[in-house]
C-alpha cells in the first residue's frame, strides 16, 4: 500500500499545492491513497510499504513515531516553517522532492530514543523553549519568526541543567541546551565539524545561539555512537525537532534505529 499523508495546517501548504502534490505522485504510483492527519490512524500501518509526508519537521517526527515499527520506506516532501530535517537531506523544494520519490533512490537514515520516543535531528531542553519554537509569528513571518522570538529570550534568567554523558557529569548555567547533527537550524544552516555527528551545545546567552551558527566548532561534547546522554533540572521545557514536547527530564539514546528513505 502507497499512502500520502498531508498535514493540511502546514503553512506553507495550500490546496493548490495539494492538487499539484497528488496528481504528480498518483502518475508515480496509480493506486496511491490519500489521507490527512485525522484520517491517518484509521488505515492499517502494516500494511503500508510507501509513505509519502508532505507537511514539516513536527509531522514528519509524529508520523515517523507511529509508524517506525513496521517496514516502510519513508518519503518527504517539505511544507513546514522551516523544514531542517528534509534540507538536511538535499530536499528543498516540492518539485525536486517529488522527482526524487519518482527516481526512488532509498537510503538509511538513523534516529534517536528520547524517553519513549524517537527524534529525527534536534533536541533542545531549557527555558528557552518557552519563546523559540512556538510563536504566533511564525504564520506570517516563517522562517524568521525564530528570529523575532529570540528578542524575548534576552530577559530570560540561566537555570541549572545537569548533562549526564560517558565523559562525565557537568553542571551548566544556561538558558537552553540544544543537540543536533544537522546542518539545518530554525531554517538557518550551520556548519557542524563531522556532518551526521551529533554534538551538545550549550546556550547561555544569545550570542551563543549565533555562535552555534557562525561557529559551530564551539560545543560542549561530541557524541560516539550507542552512547546514551541524560539531562536533567531545570524548566525541563523540551522541543524535539522543533515540536514542543513533555517537560521532563530526558535519557537520550544513540543506539541508532535505521528508517529507509528516498532521498
Amino acid at each position: 500500500m502507497k499512502v500520502l499523508v498531508i498535514n493540511n495546517l502546514c503553512l506553507k501548504g495550500t490546496k493548490k499545492h495539494f492538487k499539484y502534490i497528488i496528481k504528480k505522485l498518483r502518475k508515480i504510483y496509480h493506486n496511491l491513497i490519500v489521507v490527512d492527519f485525522i484520517s491517518f490512524n484509521n488505515i492499517n500501518l502494516s500494511k503500508i510499504k510507501i509513505l509519502i509526508i508532505a507537511g514539516g519537521d513536527g509531522s514528519i517526527n509524529r508520523i515517523v513515531n507511529e509508524t517506525n515499527k513496521y517496514n516502510i520506506i519513508y518519503g518527504i516532501i517539505p511544507l513546514g516553517t522551516a523544514n531542517d530535517f528534509s534540507h538536511s537531506l538535499g530536499i528543498y523544494s516540492i518539485e525536486q522532492a517529488i522527482s526524487k520519490i519518482r527516481k526512488g533512490s532509498v537510503s538509511y537514515i538513523p534516529i534517536n530514543k528520547v524517553n519513549s520516543d524517537y527524534f529525527m535531528y534536534a533536541l533542545s531542553y531549557g527555558c528557552l523553549n518557552k519563546y523559540l519554537y512556538i510563536s504566533k509569528s511564525k504564520k506570517y513571518f516563517m522562517k524568521f519568526a525564530y528570529v523575532l522570538s529570540l528578542i524575548k529570550i534576552i530577559k530570560l534568567d540561566k537555570e541549572t541543567i545537569e548533562i549526564n554523558t560517558r565523559k562525565g557529569v557537568k553542571i551548566v548555567k544556561a538558558k537552553c541546551v540544544v543537540i543536533t547533527n544537522s546542518k539545518y537550524l530554525g531554517g538557518f544552516k550551520i556548519n557542524l565539524l563531522t556532518p551526521r555527528k551529533y554534538y551538545i551545545f550549550v546556550i547561555k546567552e544569545l550570542y551563543d545561539l549565533f555562535r552555534l551558527f557562525t561557529n559551530s566548532r564551539k560545543y560542549l561534547f561530541e557524541i560516539s555512537d550507542n552512547e546514551s546522554v541524560y539531562l536533567r533540572g531545570g524548566s525541563r521545557d523540551v522541543c524535539l525537532d522543533g515540536e514542543k514536547y513533555f517537560n521532563q527530564n530526558l535519557e537520550i539514546n544513540f543506539s541508532k534505529k535505521w528508517l529507509k528513505m528516498i532521498i
